[in-house]
């Protein structure tokens, strides 16, 4: 018997975010839950972030503190404790932040495209262009993923990350095979590879920025995925 056929699904942990253990209890017993926040609250909440995510970017997560934080915002440690249970958990909302701007980011690139074989086609292209104009938003989430939780905290994490895109694309694949914008194929290899390529050229850009040359890279992909939506080149069908 062959082995079975891995689907696109959304990642098994659920759709929520993962959380990230404490080493020890909190200091605070509770951050304000969501549906509480006021928009004075939501909003501060979102400067602290942001604040939060430009120092990581310049000192790195562990040499960042609460009170570097409080500091550049004016504010006192109390007012990041009231919103976030300790650094972790901030580090941790600070990531998920910026994987909310670069998904927004990904999502306003593709409305500008009609069809779903459009969209595809300029999915990897929005993807590197976020890190072109956000050249630190890799390091910064490795550094700061890398620092706190337990490794299995790390795991989840990075994998709850991953399957969002993942999942993207292969819903984005199978509704454009509906619609008879594309061939029929096993979509999961497919997503694979797209993501793991866009993965590999924003890695080594983050690190050695001259070294690579994306713009090259960005129309090489777009012209192998176009290769496959005109059948030139051919796939397993699912």
């Amino acid at each position: 018997m062959p082995p079975q056929q891995r689907t696109c699904s959304p990642n098994a942990t659920g759709a929520s975010l993962p959380a990230i253990k404490r080493k020890k209890p909190s200091t605070v017993a509770s951050a304000v839950p969501p549906k509480h926040r006021t928009f004075i609250e939501q909003a501060r909440r979102l400067q602290i972030l942001d604040a939060a995510l430009e120092l990581f970017a310049s000192k790195g997560y562990n040499e960042t503190s609460l009170s570097d934080i409080a500091g550049t915002l004016s504010i006192s440690k109390g007012v990041i404790s009231y919103h976030f249970e300790g650094k972790a958990e901030l580090g941790a909302e600070a990531v998920r932040h910026m994987l909310r701007h670069y998904g927004e980011f990904v999502r306003q690139r593709l409305e500008g495209k009609a069809s779903l074989r459009d969209k595809l086609l300029e999915l990897p292209a929005a993807c590197i262009d976020f890190v072109r104009q956000h050249p630190s938003s890799y390091v910064v989430y490795l550094d700061t993923v890398g620092s706190f939780g337990t490794t299995a905290d790390r795991q989840k994490f990075m994998a709850w990350a991953d399957a969002g895109m993942r999942t993207l694309i292969c819903e984005m694949l199978t509704e454009a095979q509906d619609r008879k914008e594309i061939p029929r194929f096993a979509v999961q290899p497919v997503a694979d590879v797209l993501q793991a390529a866009v993965d590999g050229l924003t890695q080594q850009a983050s690190v050695a920025p001259t070294e690579v040359d994306l713009e090259s890279s960005k129309r090489l992909l777009q012209k192998i995925l176009a290769a496959i939506f005109d059948g030139r080149i051919e796939l397993a069908r699912r």
